[in-house]
């Protein structure tokens, strides 16, 4: 048998943290709330700021998009022969 089916072993922090959350925000409210402090968690470890992720989007490099010719399947021939 498992242990955690049981209720024997570990997850007493996580499991009343999940379950303080679905009682304040319910299951949808609960993923978002949880979604949202993983990613501040992430930010933090990352030293980042919102104002940082906002500048290096704004300065990426441009993509200059290359026109290629198209041809029908039955052109392919004619294009290569010419």
């Amino acid at each position: 048998m498992l242990s955690g089916a049981e209720l024997d072993s570990g997850g007493i922090i996580s499991g009343t943290i999940s379950e303080l959350f679905l009682l304040l925000f319910g299951k949808i409210g609960a993923t978002i709330a949880l979604i949202c402090a993983v990613l501040l968690l992430a930010m933090v470890a990352f030293n980042a700021t919102i104002a940082g992720l906002i500048e290096a989007f704004g300065n990426r490099e441009r993509r200059q998009y290359i026109p290629e010719p198209y041809y029908e399947p039955g052109d392919k021939q004619e294009a290569e022969n010419q």
